[in-house]
């Protein structure tokens, strides 16, 4: 059945940003961060909707069976993970007058499994930020790394489809997924791509050690560790649930662009089921210091008896602490913002201050590829993979802590057992700490909803935990579209709809943040400016995972500048 529509008249600089002169079919297609994932499959279907009467549709599939394959290491790797498409559906005849000329286009339904290549597409594989540079890297340097789409016309999951923005999903037709099959032309992040490809290159530098050589130069990386894993290696999951997580090199390309989308709180979470008074169900456990949580991160303490102040009766009892794989960009943003800051230089990983039967090197005596290792107190640490089984498992994890990005769905089937903590007496979501409940859609209290988040700590500087997401592109087009999708995030990441993060843009296109970390050279990485209009002349560049906090700037690129005195990146602070 084919829907009886105008043609839309689409302003001149969008119908610009969003043409390709490579393909009929205009493609976005991203690969990488879950922490903006929802966002930015509502900003496609907004930038493509029109409420003009018989206006060309747009369509949304969401759901499981996407892929990100991988050969740069001579076999095939894959990832997988949730993905959304969003797709305007070709042209199927004209509408004529009287005079037979054309005054609009008829359209294939949304619903149509018989619908031939559509006019637009926007794919986005939910995988993880370091999945997404390196996959989006190989692409472009040797095509080693693609895209593909389930073909079988995959009833959609509703991912994105939610009764507060009406859009309604449908299955996916098998041409709009072969659409799609092919390179990435964007990856989606957490870290910058300079501190993703950093993380893998610590990841592969031999145990323990602070250098490694590459094309026959020694680089070093102190003051951090080698990690000792080999290319191709899995790191698995500590909970025997068979998930995994490949290790696989790539280096940046010789230009690439960096969209930031939004910034967001990284929430350290507890749970417990115990008798209050007992474990972490006490009352009093309302704030971790960031050398406490390094503490309970490398192993150093494991009990509960930590997080009670002095004076206080408390049941002690072991603590499970639930980390990330290395590679990930939740597990950077938490390691180089607390363990391995310059202040405490310990790790969740290979930490200086850690006894060496607690270390997890590949081949190490604790898990070589899991983690499931002692801490002190009698408690445990367990690695888990991705940001679904962290947080699934600190729900489920009876005096469990762990950490994530702030995320409404992430946290949607926390119940009362579970809390967040302030972080140094920050909070994260609020001006001041509420109790730690997490707020939900069904809130029925201040602390509970959603509505009440404010981000005011994030927005002044003071929570110390938090990322920019971003978007990589490599290509004028792509990088256009990058930039619609930014703005478009900022109507669907507030408190009316879903605060998931603050939105780098307001709804009008200018700059709604005004913070930013110092920027450095990872060490051993290289890269170069991409040209860009601004401040530097030259985009934003280098890394900033756990970079000093600059609050208080009306703009980042200024800001940067400023910070630097550089366009290109320089060596700089982490805390």
């Amino acid at each position: 059945m084919k829907n009886l529509v105008r043609a839309l008249l689409i302003p001149a600089i969008v119908l610009c940003a969003l043409s390709s002169a490579h393909a009929q079919t205009t493609k976005f297609n991203a690969v990488g961060s879950s922490a903006m994932f929802l966002e930015l499959g509502e900003a496609a279907y907004t930038a493509n909707y029109s409420t003009v009467a018989n206006a060309a549709p747009a369509c949304v599939w969401s759901g499981a069976g996407a892929k990100a394959t991988d050969t740069s290491t001579g076999t095939s790797l894959t990832d997988s993970g949730n993905a959304f498409v969003v797709w305007v559906p070709a042209i199927s005849g004209n509408i004529l007058g009287s005079t037979g000329k054309v005054l609009g286009h008829t359209y294939y339904a949304c619903s149509d499994a018989t619908q031939p290549t559509p006019t637009k597409v926007y794919g986005y594989l939910q995988t993880d930020s370091v999945v997404g540079n390196r996959c989006f890297f190989n692409a472009i340097n040797s095509a080693s790394c693609t895209l593909s789409y389930p073909s079988t016309t995959p009833t959609n999951a509703n991912l994105i489809a939610t009764a507060k923005n009406l859009i309604v999903e449908v299955p996916l037709p098998p041409s709009v997924a072969a659409t799609l099959n092919g390179l990435p032309n964007a990856a989606g992040t957490d870290i910058r791509p300079e501190d993703a490809e950093f993380a893998t290159t610590r990841a592969l530098t031999p145990c323990g050690a602070t250098e490694y050589t590459s094309g026959g130069t020694t680089y070093s990386i102190a003051p951090f560790l080698g990690l000792g894993y080999n290319p191709g290696d899995k790191i698995h999951d500590g909970f025997g649930a068979g998930k995994s997580f490949n290790v696989i090199p790539f280096t940046l390309s010789a230009s690439y662009n960096v969209q930031s989308v939004g910034i967001d709180p990284m929430i350290v979470a507890i749970n417990s089921t115990d008798a209050v008074g007992t474990g972490l169900n006490d009352t009093h456990i309302t704030s971790i210091s960031r050398l406490q949580l390094a503490q309970f991160l490398d192993g150093s303490v494991g009990s509960s008896a930590a997080l009670i102040p002095v004076g206080i009766a408390n049941v002690d009892q072991p603590v499970t602490t639930i980390i990330r794989e290395p590679l990930s960009g939740t597990y950077n943003t938490m390691e180089y913002n607390v363990p391995a800051s310059r202040m405490l230089q310990t790790s969740q990983d290979v930490g200086v201050l850690q006894p060496a039967a607690q270390q997890n090197c590949s081949g190490s005596s604790v898990g070589s590829y899991s983690l499931n290792a002692p801490a002190q107190g009698e408690g445990t640490r367990i690695r888990a993979i991705g940001t679904g089984q962290e947080i699934s498992k600190i729900l489920a994890t009876n005096d469990s802590l762990g950490y994530a990005f702030w995320g409404v769905t992430n946290f949607a089937a926390a119940g009362s057992s579970t809390r967040y903590l302030a972080v140094d007496g920050i909070d994260p979501l609020h001006a001041s700490y509420l109790g730690g409940a997490i707020p939900t859609a069904a809130g029925t209290t201040s602390a509970t909803l959603l509505s009440n988040i404010t981000f005011y700590n994030l927005k002044n500087g003071t929570y110390p935990i938090w990322s920019m997401v971003r978007l990589v592109t490599a290509d004028p087009v792509s990088a256009a579209n990058a930039k619609i999708l930014a703005i478009g995030a900022a109507k669907y990441s507030s408190p009316s709809t879903s605060p998931d993060f603050v939105s780098y843009y307001n709804t009008l296109g200018a700059v709604n943040v005004h913070v930013v970390r110092s920027h450095f050279t990872p060490p051993g990485i290289n890269f170069t400016a991409t040209p860009a209009n601004g401040f530097c002349s030259a985009a934003e560049v280098g890394g900033d995972v756990g970079g000093v906090i600059i609050p208080n700037v009306q703009n980042f690129e200024t800001a940067y500048c400023t910070d630097t005195t550089s366009t290109t990146g320089v060596t700089g602070r982490r805390y």
